[in-house]
Formats: C-alpha cells, structure tokens, sequence
C-alpha cells in the first residue's frame, strides 16, 4: 500500500489483483480467526485512497481485478452496487477460457482456494456471468478484462504473467509497469477528395476521405516522442521499480480518439459492415507505422532491454503479422502495407518498445479538443449533460453542468435544408 500511495501523491494510478487474498470466512491457520475477504481489503485500500485525495491534487484513481475463480467473487461483482461505495477503485473480473466455455454449455464452474487451488464449491456458469451483466448494466460495473486472451498476446511472456490493467483498462501491465500514453485525434486526419480521385468532372458538394499520408507521418512521429517520454519522465524516486520496469520493457501506448468523428465526416456509419471495414483499416495502419517507427528507433537507439525471451527476439521471433478479422474488400485510397518488410527489420534490429498500441475511452481529453467521439466508441449521445467540478476534486465543491450538442449532426439536418421546427 505504501508504494501504492506515494504513486498516487505524483499523479499517477495503480491497479491491483486482489486474487492472492484469501477468501472471505477461511481459517487463518495462526490466530485461528476468520478471513474478511477480498473486498474488505478493496475497502481499506480504497479509504486509504480517498484520504490521498483529499490533498487538493488529482483524486486517486485505481484498478481493482478479481479472477473469476476466487471464492469471493460474488461479493466481489456487486461490491459498488449502492451508490458512494469504493470511490476510488474501477473494477473488473478477471475472464477465463475455462469460465466462459461453461457459460457457453451451461455447465458448473469450480471456484478454488488462492493459495493452493484446491476446489472451494461448483457455482453454476451461467448464474455467475448473469451476475456480472446485471450489475454491469445497473452501474456500468464491474468491467470484464479476458485474462487468457492478454496472455496469449502477452509480448513478455518470460518476465511475467498478466493480471491486472492501469486504471482505465486499455492496458495490461507487468509488476510496477507503468503506461506512457499518447492519442491521435482522427478528426485532423481527413481531407477533402479531388474530383479525379472521385471520378467526377463536375464540383458536386465536398467528399472527404482519410489523409492517410498525414496519419502515417502523425503515428510515426507519436511514437518517436512517446519512446522519448519514457526516458523524460521523473518517476517516484521513492518507489525505484517504477523506472526499472519502465525501462525494461519500454511500454508505451498509442491511441486514437474521435473514430466516430471521421467517419461522419467520410460519409460512412458507424457500425456498419463498411465501418467496421474502415476501422480495421485504420488500426491496421496505425499498428503497423507505429511498430515501423519503433523498429527504427531500435536500429538508431537499440531495442528494449527485456528483449530477449520476447515475442519479439530477433533470435526467435515468434510475433506474427497481424491478420485482419474482417476481410479488406473496399478501397479508401489507403497505400499498401509491407508487413514482409517490417518483419524482416524486425529480425535485423528489433524493436525500441515492448508494446506499442493500445485503445484508450480518451473520455477527457477527446472533449478537450473538441470530439465527439471517446476513442474508438460511437458518440455517447446527440446531446448531453456532462457534470463536473472546478478546480480540485474535493468534498464539499459544487458541480457544475456542462451542455453538449453534436455539432456535426447538427451540420447534417442543415445540410437537409429542415426548419427550426423539423430539426
């Protein structure tokens, strides 16, 4: 907690697997008690976090994670059901293959002692995950992270096992791993078609498309300053870890923000076949440029030191290139991609960053600068009531309501010619 706390004071966040702690009600072999559980000790370090934040700084923000087999996960997955509880945690189950392949038949799931993994009772699947969904819609949590699948991409396998993410989720993190994050707003990658490239002779209306040679140069150049803010930053002298982890693995994480934004603004709907086409487009793209710029910042600069025994060893590389999950078909003009290029600098340099990319909710920051679109969400809402303070988040400020209106649905009733009325 300690360590926890001073992180904390500077501004940063942390999260947790509280999967160790021994379940609710269990002997406590030296005192011959009973254990409180898993979220009792959510609760200590959550009051411990809001004291932290009562220092006139940012409030403290935190990631708890449960496995789905702990004993307690019951309790666990309405721990914030009453409104005003845990405050400063988020939290999330932790998915296994095991639990939803039960869900999936309708079959017992074994919930199992931490400490030995003898089994504890059989739940049924099926009840527990409904659990999850009712308290999931009730209050937005808990939140699911699916443990397996981030192993299974895990680029560091042989420093550590993945268990729990920073506090807003877009990433996995090893033991004092910390997320240098940075967002490529989308909405400032678009540019008007010319005639040719539509095939029109005539000016009829402005078409607009993806500039992706502007994206290119914005991904690799991102990435440049984000591998840059790993050696800027003044981390926690007083928890050294913080810097060794960041160096070891040179983690950063480059996302995008206002991908509902471009696609109005391409003319193509969000949730579409064609839209999810154009985001797998745009990720790919992303992905790759930014693994481009990473491997030539290893060439100049050398490759991350925990790179040997990683996905990415150039001795055995055994990362592979992505394959898209929906077929390409259609052509937004974007240029072709070398993956056998990259590939084979990557087996000739390696690579500068441990990971590169991640999704971020960019809930602040796409406001900010003046987004519709959280990260790679649709719009929230044609028009909202946003509440906030001012200043320091403190007991006892007032909240303030801020109004939102899509400015960018409100150009398309315009552009329909609708009265005041209609609209």
């Amino acid at each position: 907690m300690r360590k926890a706390i001073l992180t904390l004071q500077t501004g940063g966040g942390v999260g947790f697997s509280f999967g160790r702690i021994r379940p609710r009600d269990a002997t406590i072999s030296t005192t011959k008690g009973k254990a409180t559980g898993a979220v009792s000790f959510i609760k200590v370090y959550d009051t411990a976090f809001w004291v932290i934040g009562q220092g006139g700084g940012r409030r403290s923000a935190a990631m708890a994670v449960l496995p789905v087999w702990h004993p307690d996960i019951f309790d666990f997955v309405k721990c914030k059901a009453t409104e005003g509880q845990i405050t400063n945690f988020n939290i999330s189950v932790g998915i296994t293959d095991e639990f939803m392949r039960a869900v999936a038949k309708d079959d017992d799931f074994a919930l199992r002692h931490p400490e030995n993994g003898e089994l504890y009772r059989m739940v049924t699947a099926r009840e527990l995950f409904g659990e999850i969904v009712k308290f999931a819609h009730k209050n937005g949590e808990p939140g699911v992270l699916f443990l397996d699948a981030a192993n299974r991409s895990n680029p560091v396998p042989h420093l550590y096992k993945l268990e729990a993410t920073n506090p807003c989720g877009e990433q996995f993190l090893g033991p004092y791993e910390n997320c240098c994050l940075g967002s490529v707003n989308l909405r400032e990658h678009v540019r008007r078609l010319r005639n040719k490239e539509l095939g029109i002779s005539e000016k009829s209306g402005h078409q607009y498309g993806v500039d992706w040679e502007k994206l290119a140069e914005t991904v690799q150049l991102a990435t440049r300053y984000l591998d840059n803010v790993v050696d800027a930053n003044k981390y926690v002298s007083a928890v050294p870890e913080l810097e060794e982890a960041a160096h070891k693995v040179r983690r950063i994480g480059l996302s995008i923000m206002g991908m509902s934004d471009l696609m109005y603004l391409v003319n193509v709907r969000y949730g579409s076949a064609k839209g999810q086409e154009l985001a797998s487009q745009l990720m790919e793209f992303i992905r790759y440029h930014s693994m481009r710029s990473s491997i030539e910042l290893s060439r100049v600069r050398g490759p991350f030191p925990g790179i040997t025994g990683s996905i990415y060893d150039p001795q055995n590389v055994t990362w592979t290139v992505p394959t898209p999950l929906i077929k390409h078909k259609t052509d937004f003009g974007r240029p072709k991609l070398d993956w056998k290029q990259l590939m084979a600098e990557l087996k000739k340099y390696g690579i500068r960053n441990g990971a590169q990319t991640t999704v971020a909710p960019t809930g602040s920051i796409a406001t900010i600068t003046g987004l519709e679109g959280y990260g790679c969400e649709p719009v929230f809402a044609l028009s909202y009531v946003r509440h906030t303070r001012e200043g320091a988040e403190n007991e006892g400020k007032e909240w303030r309501e801020m109004y939102y209106e899509s400015e960018l649905f409100g150009q398309a009733l315009r552009k329909q010619e609708l009265g005041i009325s209609q609209r």
